[in-house]
């Protein structure tokens, strides 16, 4: 699909637990390419972009529930869902998409719509990676749930931005908690499914994502083409220079037309330029 027409209008009868699931995805998308490796100065643009669809999201999923028809809450929903998808917040293959993968096998098994499930594991997951980046996490309290940021504590903060998320997530109907999603505890069985099948699931989207490396890599360092073009090129160029020098010479020595001389050495000198 290259493009799609969307009018918010024909989102007006979604449920509104649908609703928030939508908003919720839109959500886990942005935060699963926020977290991730590069340097904090090398993500400044796509972080202003994250945050500020974040805060929007959650600005106009709130006025969305309580009026479905609100036509503006709808479409900037609507955009911020096409931004967060398009690659706008960041590349793919930035963050791990654990939330995700996780997700994809609750709802194989249980059923559950998507967004609930990521709501559902997201929180947990924060505070099992926190701390190998405190301060992104905490970026995210300061920037997108406007908590103070604590110098003498960063750790705090981020603690502050997971509970924010997750309040949020309540607020608009969402779980938090895998109990609260399927109205129950995993069974140790159950746990190692998921495992396993989101493990596979990673593995093999990595292996796409390394042949796609590898062609590319190749699409790049495949000078044969370019150096047969410049071989061309270069044989054209000295017959050019060539002929030009002979023209000058024939000048010298014998007394030409100079109209008819100058409009050879110019469609020369054209063709070399």
């Amino acid at each position: 699909c290259k493009f799609a027409i969307m009018n918010p209008e024909l989102t007006y009868t979604l449920p509104a637990y649908q609703t928030a699931s939508g908003c919720t995805d839109i959500m886990v998308h942005t935060l699963e390419r926020y977290f991730t490796a590069p340097a904090p100065h090398q993500l400044a643009l796509i972080d202003g972009i994250a945050e500020t669809l974040l805060r929007n999201v959650m600005r106009y999923a709130k006025i969305a529930l309580k009026e479905p028809d609100n036509y503006d809450a709808r479409a900037e929903i609507m955009w911020s869902g096409t931004l967060s998808h398009n690659e706008t917040t960041g590349d793919r293959t930035f963050g791990d998409w654990s939330c995700h993968q996780l997700e994809h096998e609750l709802s194989s098994m249980f059923g559950v719509a998507h967004g609930a499930g990521l709501a559902a594991v997201w929180g947990s997951w924060a505070r099992y990676v926190y701390k190998e980046n405190v301060g992104r996490f905490a970026q995210l309290a300061t920037n997108v749930f406007h908590i103070p940021y604590n110098f003498r504590n960063p750790e705090a903060t981020a603690l502050e931005g997971i509970a924010a998320t997750e309040s949020f997530f309540h607020h608009i109907g969402m779980p938090t908690s895998i109990h609260e999603l399927i109205g129950k505890d995993l069974t140790e069985d159950e746990i190692k499914e998921v495992f396993i099948k989101a493990v596979n699931q990673y593995l093999s989207e990595r292996e796409a994502l390394m042949e796609n490396a590898e062609t590319i890599l190749h699409l790049l360092s495949d000078t044969d083409e370019l150096e047969k073009r410049l071989d061309e090129s270069a044989v054209k160029m000295n017959a050019l220079v060539e002929q030009t020098e002979n023209i000058v010479a024939e000048n010298a020595r014998v007394a030409l037309d100079q109209t008819a001389y100058n409009e050879r050495y110019d469609s020369l000198i054209s063709q070399y330029e």
